[in-house]
């Protein structure tokens, strides 16, 4: 791992063991799909971490996967400035305040950055979810979604 701060949690934490998991993106017939993500082969594109956890999840086959604070809300806090930068206030529940980040900074490509990508990003991580929502059905995995607020419309409220 690159990462220091993460390559030593084991040694700082004995109760962490870090966990690899093959993220291999697969597109195709259903039936294809769900046979490769069923063997750790392949998964849906995940935007974030949610995504990937729930595709693990169904894969260790819980019964069920019960989602707490997912409002995927990122939409309301967008703006362009005057000078067409698409800016973002990255609120979170420890910080109501948030901090303000200019997208384009986020990206390799900053010259054709613009709002198409930000809702571009946004579309794949809901589209994901309708992917999971039918792979979880699949391998009769039930995944509720218990968020008080949230826009994932993909799977079953609590």
């Amino acid at each position: 791992l690159k990462n220091p701060f993460i390559a030593n949690l084991p040694e700082r934490n004995p109760n962490i063991t870090l966990q690899h998991y093959n993220y291999v993106v697969f597109n195709g017939y259903e039936k294809v799909k769900f046979s490769f993500f069923k063997r750790d082969l392949a998964m849906p594109q995940c935007q974030n971490i949610l995504a990937a956890c729930i595709f693990i999840a169904t894969n260790m086959q819980f019964k069920e996967v019960r989602i707490l604070g997912a409002d995927h809300s990122w939409h309301e806090q967008i703006s362009v400035d005057a000078e067409n930068n698409v800016i973002t206030q990255d609120k979170h529940f420890f910080n109501q305040q948030g901090k303000t980040i200019n997208m384009k900074t986020r990206t390799l490509n900053s010259d054709d950055y613009g709002i198409h990508s930000f809702f571009s990003s946004l579309s794949k991580a809901f589209y994901s979810y309708k992917v999971l929502a039918r792979y979880a059905h699949s391998r009769n995995v039930r995944v509720v979604n218990a968020s008080e607020k949230s826009y994932i419309d993909a799977f079953d409220r609590l």
